[in-house]
Formats: C-alpha cells, sequence, structure tokens
C-alpha cells in the first residue's frame, strides 16, 4: 500500500493476538490511509455442497444466546446470519416472494412468534458429509433453544439477494 509517508507492506498471513489488524483497517478507509498497489489473493475451489437454512427466534436475545452456545460448541458451520425485528421484516418484504411471507406470517403468529421475532439464517459449506453434520448438530441446538426451522427456503431467498439487502 502507497500511503502519504511512503510504502507500507501488510503481511500476507492472518495477524496475531498483539494487536489490531491493519488489514481491516485499510480496508475500511476507502483510500483515505493509502492506495492498493499490490494484492495476494487465496483462490480455493467451490465447495462441493453449500446451503442456507432460516431458523426463527420470539425475539433477538433468543437468537443471540443461541449463536453464541453454537459458536462455543465449535459448529462447523460456514456462516451464521442474526437479523434483529426490523432487519427480518425488511428480508421478508424485500424477497418478492409476497404469498411465502403472508404463509409464514400467519403461521408464525398461529405458534407464538411475534413482530418481535428474529430470524437466523446459517450455511453449512463443504463435503455433502461435513454439510451434513453440521446441520445436524446445529439443528440439535436450535431445536433446544426453542428456534422455528424453516428449511432452506428462506436461506435460498438470503442467498440470492445478499449482496442486494440493505
Amino acid at each position: 500500500m502507497q500511503t502519504p509517508i511512503g510504502a507500507m507492506d501488510l503481511p500476507v498471513h492472518p495477524a496475531s493476538a498483539a494487536g489490531p489488524d491493519l488489514k481491516q483497517v485499510v480496508l475500511g478507509s476507502e483510500g483515505r490511509l493509502g492506495v492498493l498497489t499490490q494484492a495476494t489473493l487465496r483462490v480455493r475451489r467451490l465447495a462441493e455442497f453449500e446451503a442456507f437454512h432460516g431458523v426463527f427466534f420470539h425475539n433477538w436475545e433468543e437468537g443471540t444466546n443461541t449463536l453464541r452456545e453454537i459458536t462455543q460448541a465449535g459448529v462447523g458451520v460456514s456462516m451464521l446470519s442474526m437479523s434483529n425485528a426490523m432487519e427480518t421484516t425488511t428480508i421478508l418484504a424485500r424477497s418478492g416472494q409476497d404469498d411465502l411471507v403472508k404463509w409464514a406470517g400467519r403461521g408464525l403468529g398461529a405458534i407464538g412468534f411475534n413482530e418481535e421475532r428474529a430470524l437466523l439464517v446459517f450455511g453449512v459449506t463443504g463435503t455433502r458429509r461435513q454439510a451434513t453434520q453440521a446441520r445436524l448438530a446445529a439443528l440439535e441446538i436450535l431445536r433446544g433453544r426453542g428456534g422455528q426451522i424453516t428449511g432452506t427456503a428462506i436461506g435460498n431467498i438470503w442467498k440470492k439477494s445478499r449482496f442486494y439487502s440493505p
């Protein structure tokens, strides 16, 4: 990176626990701290299998406590995305799946999920076996914490629009 005071080399390897990761600071600076002039990329093959699943919680706290448990248990999910009530409403409204949203709203309301509901989308990636193991381990925790599992329909909506959502 070229900075106002000269070149700065950022290490290719992940940062240690010795302080902030300068790469993250630089990448978020949008050119204010310097201009990237060279980059090293790591390319990997696409995973054999990938799937995203939706789970509703009664509220944000219930969901985030469950995320903490999944993470601390070392479950091999590839992605966890938790949305608060407002973001959940926005995601559903922007999905383009009006019938699905109405059906889900009625169904969730009938079983006690009100406007405070929060949405978790989690992903499993890898070989089919790895993804299945991760999904089953996550689902065990999610069910135990009262999550309403919806399958992959909402996960697929999330995947399709993930880069277009606010």
